[in-house]
């Protein structure tokens, strides 16, 4: 489910302050699309808005938290901005999930 990439983008959340049990939380949001990405090119799931613009330390920015789940794998966690596009198109995706 997770590969080394996606852990390593998982530090982002500690970084901005999010604690050990909401990150799992977050993760598990993620289960459901994370075997559905395997019958298409990925699925995007925004995990979380936030009241904040947060930066971390490798650039990541935003006040939204998104995974993005290819090949049946949790493949990256990034930050980005509400007022970004969230169409399929914007992020080489055939699915958008907003929660």
């Amino acid at each position: 489910m997770l590969d080394k990439h996606s852990i390593e983008r998982l530090t982002r959340l500690r970084e901005i302050g999010l604690r050990k049990n909401e990150i799992t939380s977050l993760i598990r949001k993620t289960l459901p699309f994370i075997k559905e990405s395997n019958e298409c090119r990925g699925v995007a799931m925004r995990l979380k808005r936030t009241h904040y613009k947060y930066t971390t330390s490798d650039g990541s920015n935003g006040n939204e938290i998104w995974a993005i789940a290819r090949w049946g794998k949790l493949r990256t966690v990034f930050l980005r901005n509400d007022c970004q596009g969230n169409s399929p198109d914007s992020f080489d995706v055939d699915k958008v999930v907003l929660s």
